[in-house]
């Protein structure tokens, strides 16, 4: 409801908002949208409204845009502003004229080559090509602003496919059984467990990251029946540690987490790792949380060293071969209790 003056009725009232479909004409082709029109509650005429009436035309220009598969104004301007280019300077790489990209983001219907020419520079690969042949056409410090916003959005977008790749090869051919303690495998809760030990920690050695998150799903199996992250374990020397375990850390290296090298002898090298940013733990049941913070207490004050001679006294470690799965089964000889 909103209170507008009726020409009709020559008076002030409180017109009504109705919803109806609406036709119109976008560059010489009929358009059908829903739409909403004030409607007075005496006369019943429609009432123009510039605010309802301008949302109405949106909503056409945008129709026909998808009618032809046309960027939205929206889409040019997050590839404009990804690129961290003008409107101006845009124009001008594209040879448009400096005002073009202005009127396609507030709301003109590009044509088809405009169109296509935006899809192909949100690409990077592609607005390279466009900036090594028309550079020339920008100052020199835009020049070197666009040049390495180019680089590094390829850089990225080249680590985000791999990291994706990983992501997809650790999904893969899981089950769940016995192995996974009766739970599909959640990488990212996988990963909110480590930086939940790092931020507690302060920071960790990789073998060490590997025995606390075995004793947390293990635990938790032994506690309540099914674990915590569903991952895999596998008997290694060290200790038992997630399958996986190198690109499960690796794939949060520099956005989660900074992994620094600590010498300890002549050709010993360990791998220490801090978090970056702050767990998010909404995923998690409190059991899970209580049983995360236990473990974090009980081995608060072992090396990794000590830590992972410990786990080899567990008869789930004891009861398998180098390189076997550990059944989650062998969690009910774990030599840890909650009611420690």
């Amino acid at each position: 409801m909103k209170i507008v003056f009726c020409s009709e009725c020559e008076e002030k009232v409180k017109a009504d908002i109705v919803r109806k479909e609406e036709t119109f004409t976008v560059k010489g082709e009929k358009v059908s949208v829903p739409s909403s029109v004030l409607v007075c509650p005496k006369c019943k005429n429609e009432l123009f409204d510039e605010e309802l009436d301008g949302a109405n035309l949106t909503s056409a220009y945008n129709e026909y845009r998808k009618q032809h598969s046309l960027l939205l104004p929206s889409k040019i301007r997050e590839i404009r502003e990804r690129y961290g280019l003008s409107q101006r300077s845009l124009g001008r790489l594209l040879e448009w004229g400096e005002i073009t990209v202005n009127r396609y983001e507030s709301g003109e219907i590009q044509d088809a080559v405009h169109n296509e020419v935006l899809e192909l520079i949100d690409n990077p690969e592609n607005m390279k090509v466009i900036f090594e042949k028309n550079m020339h056409l920008l100052s020199s410090s835009a020049r070197e602003d666009l040049k390495k916003r180019i680089e590094d959005i390829i850089k990225n977008t080249a680590e985000e496919r791999f990291q994706l790749h990983l992501s997809d090869y650790l999904l893969k051919d899981r089950t769940i059984d016995e192995y996974s303690g009766y739970k599909a495998f959640d990488l990212e809760k996988m990963h909110q467990m480590i930086l939940y030990s790092l931020d507690n920690l302060k920071g960790a050695y990789k073998t060490a990251i590997n025995k606390y998150l075995w004793y947390m799903d293990f635990l938790s199996f032994k506690e309540y029946s099914v674990s915590i992250s569903g991952s895999t374990y596998v008997h290694l020397p060290y200790g038992p540690v997630p399958d996986n375990y190198d690109i499960i850390l690796d794939l949060m290296i520099s956005k989660m987490v900074d992994k620094e090298e600590v010498a300890f002898k002549e050709d010993i090298v360990g791998e220490r790792f801090v978090a970056k940013s702050k767990p998010d733990l909404s995923s998690f049941e409190k059991e899970e949380v209580k049983v995360m913070n236990w473990v974090l207490k009980h081995f608060r004050n072992f090396n990794a060293t000590k830590l992972s001679k410990y786990s080899h006294d567990e008869k789930a470690y004891l009861e398998t071969s180098n390189g076997e799965k550990i059944s989650y089964e062998l969690s009910k000889e774990l030599s840890l209790n909650l009611k420690d």
